[in-house]
């Protein structure tokens, strides 16, 4: 079979031209190479509040795409930083189901340090944390329990130590080590001495109120013994008097209230009865107080419950709906006296639970609070209320409405006013909103003339039928 001459000439050029577009690739790779080895920080796709991508990140997806798993592996050991971490991250990006486990066990014990920049976050990082986030994940189960075992016994600073005391399944055969991490200051390792629950770790648990009062509130809420309540009770003055709020002070009241008890409560009762005076940072006290009894169904928090919401005007959802079916003629009382002076800080689910309750028994008095918080044209929730008189036009709604429409100038409180307007598909409130802009020039110019333009369409004059010769 002869071959065609101008085939033979097509492969003998596909050679020619295929040799140097193979040899260029190696230049292109080196430059990469060398813009990582200059770099002055490892970063992700997007860094800054723009989202640019760096040289660097550019250099190393010709990296990640081009070199071979052999390359990359000699990279990992490279002596250049930056190189060690891009390694790292091509690696997980071209295999990222493969078991690195030798690789990561001898990258955990590099402790160099570079720049590592995540979108607009920036910090410090040691190679061995960086390989530790990138490769745990892959690993097997097995491999992942021997890394645990290498971070909780050997002397290092990584922070991924911190970390697998914080959140990973600890043997109990580390107590030991952890009850020594614990005892020379590690506030971690003290979070996982506690999770064992164990009476002889009391003491240890005790004795780090002063050092680290947050961890140590943590381990009390894990496991409220009453010997603890009594670390509370000491710890409580003094972090009434402190002059800034702090998530020790949250922890504090997570832990007071994981007791459920009598004593728990009295504690809540001080701040609830103290003056912003006597207590500096009353308003986030409470704040955290609500929080830590929320979640809880105690009885023996109704009572506080109840102060909460007719003292102070705090209630929650599910607060409100345990307080009803506790007392409903209670409950209906409180509600009129929180609806009849509504405040932004009240959750608008629970001014929605609030008018179920009361539509059936006084359905004019919550038109009359639709009413008066229409008239009222303020933010953030005034659109909540206009939802309602779109839903259901009352005639209650219309000068309200009209007086956002005709005097505000803020698009967010006059649109919503004219699609609830709109909806009584009325030929007065129709003729009204189309001579509004005389009245409210804001009507009339920019985006928010086209917005109400879009709203008011006056209606199209009825088509006339030609009668037939």
């Amino acid at each position: 079979m002869r071959t065609h001459p101008l085939r033979s000439c097509c492969l003998l050029l596909g050679t020619l031209v295929g040799v140097p577009l193979c040899l260029a690739k190696e230049p292109r790779f080196d430059q990469a190479l060398q813009t990582i080895r200059e770099s002055k920080s490892v970063t992700t796709a997007a860094v800054g509040e723009a989202g640019i991508k760096t040289e660097a990140f550019s250099a190393f997806e010709v990296i990640a795409k081009q070199a071979t798993r052999e390359q990359l592996l000699a990279l990992a050991k490279d002596e250049n930083v930056n190189l060690k971490a891009y390694a790292a991250m091509a690696l997980k990006e071209r295999f990222p189901r493969e078991d690195f486990f030798e690789l990561l066990m001898e990258r955990l014990k590099d402790e160099a340090e570079f720049d590592y920049r995540n979108g607009c976050i920036g910090y410090r990082m040691t190679v061995g944390d960086f390989y530790h986030q990138a490769l745990i994940d892959s690993l097997s189960p097995e491999h992942q329990a021997l890394v645990l075992d290498y971070l909780l016994t050997s002397d290092n600073k990584l922070a991924a130590t911190d970390q697998a005391l914080c959140g990973a399944e600890i043997p109990e055969r580390h107590l030991p080590r952890l009850r020594a991490l614990a005892a020379a200051g590690n506030g971690s390792a003290l979070l996982a001495v506690a999770r064992f629950k164990k009476d002889e770790d009391k003491p240890l648990i005790l004795a780090a109120v002063k050092t680290h009062p947050l961890e140590c509130f943590r381990c009390v809420a894990q496991n409220p013994q009453p010997e603890f309540f009594k670390v509370l009770q000491d710890a409580h003055p003094a972090l009434l008097a402190e002059s800034t709020w702090s998530a020790t002070q949250r922890e504090f009241y997570t832990a007071a209230a994981a007791f459920r008890n009598r004593e728990s409560a009295a504690l809540f009762e001080r701040v609830v009865n103290g003056s912003d005076q006597e207590i500096p940072m009353r308003k986030y006290h409470l704040d955290f107080i609500g929080n830590a009894i929320n979640s809880s169904e105690e009885p023996v928090y109704d009572e506080l419950k109840w102060r909460f919401w007719g003292e102070l005007g705090r209630i929650s959802q599910a607060n409100f709906q345990r307080l009803v079916g506790l007392d409903e003629a209670r409950a209906i009382k409180l509600t009129r006296q929180t609806l009849d002076h509504l405040s932004w800080e009240v959750p608008t689910e629970v001014v929605t639970a609030m008018f179920t309750l009361m539509s059936p028994k006084d359905p004019g008095y919550v038109d009359g609070v639709i009413a008066a918080e229409l008239g009222k044209c303020e933010l953030p929730r005034y659109s909540y209320f206009a939802s309602l008189a779109l839903q259901s036009p009352k005639d209650s709604y219309i000068e309200p409405l009209f007086k956002a429409v005709e005097s505000s100038t803020n698009p967010y409180l006059y649109l919503p006013a004219t699609e609830a307007l709109v909806a009584y598909k009325q030929d007065a409130i129709q003729k009204r909103l189309l001579l509004a802009p005389q009245k409210n020039k804001a009507l009339a110019k920019g985006w928010a003339a086209t917005e109400f333009a879009k709203r008011v369409k006056p209606a199209p004059p009825p088509k006339i039928q030609k009668k037939r010769k």
